[in-house]
């Protein structure tokens, strides 16, 4: 009788983990919002940059915009990221020693996405965990400290890795350095208003600035200058709808992060409840 070795069956490769996909509606509505919550920064980093550039002579002035768009390009690529994470950000990469630690718990929330792929960080001092397109997670340095004391649930701190790579899967977060990069000149005044804000009459003009857009609206319409003062007071209107358009991103973003992550954790549980109820049954 001829013999031979039975072939072992051939195993199937883990399938990657995949979020609920979003609806068509749920699309369209997380893109306008996302636009509405990054465009005005960009369009208003242009308005800032582009009139002091036109002021710089013709070749010079090109080149500027040349080495611009030059820099940019770098910053959508793996061999930039961490450089450009630390200088807009603040982060810089998890320790060895630490992320061996926590570099674990990217398995409890494989049920998201695929932790090999995940790049793992610390935020700035002072600064909560954040996501940063396409594949970095910046932890909260006290989070980290209290998970490596014994202070921090594992559980918890898994929870919060699975919804911020749910985040990074769902906000169309490939270039958000790129768009980061853009954005400088508006961050940069920011900057500026928050440390003039410290100054007590500052501070109190500006949260008063809606008086100073109808006070406007009436001057111009008395001079006969309405154009001028509707566009004044549409920049004044700016600053209270900007900010509430980046708050409705983020409470938007978290909502579908949260409703990806209790969705993906339910379809484990049940497909774990599953196997074990295949396992559990009687044998006739």
């Amino acid at each position: 009788m001829k013999t031979g070795i039975g072939r072992k069956p051939r195993l199937e490769p883990p399938k990657r983990p995949r979020l609920r996909p979003l609806s068509p509606t749920e699309r369209t509505l997380t893109w306008l919002v996302w636009a509405g919550a990054h465009v005005p920064d960009v369009v208003i980093s242009a308005v800032i940059v582009l009139p002091i550039v036109c002021l710089l002579p013709g070749l010079i002035a090109w080149l500027v915009l040349g080495a611009m768009v030059a820099s940019s390009v770098p910053l959508a690529t793996k061999w930039m990221r961490w450089p450009a994470v630390g200088w807009f950000l603040g982060g810089t990469r998890m320790p060895a020693d630490v992320d061996a630690v926590v570099r674990p718990l990217l398995e409890m929330a494989a049920c998201v996405s695929d932790g090999r792929r995940i790049e793992l960080g610390l935020a700035a001092p002072g600064l909560q965990t954040t996501a940063v397109g396409p594949n970095i997670v910046l932890l909260d340095r006290a989070l980290v400290d209290g998970y490596c004391a014994g202070k921090v649930d594992s559980q918890y701190l898994a929870r919060t890795l699975a919804h911020r790579i749910a985040q990074l899967r769902l906000g169309y977060t490939r270039f958000d350095l790129v768009i980061t990069f853009w954005c400088l000149p508006v961050v940069l005044v920011g900057a500026i208003g928050t440390a003039l804000g410290r100054i007590s009459l500052i501070a109190g003009a500006w949260r008063a600035r809606f008086l100073m857009a109808g006070v406007v609206l009436v001057s111009s319409y008395l001079d006969g200058t309405l154009p001028l003062g509707i566009a004044g007071a549409g920049i004044i209107a700016a600053t209270y709808v900007i900010p509430w358009l980046r708050r409705v991103w983020t409470r938007h973003l978290d909502r579908l992060a949260d409703t990806a992550l209790r969705l993906a954790v339910d379809k484990v549980a049940g497909a774990e409840s599953a196997i074990l109820g295949s396992r559990l049954r009687p044998i006739v």
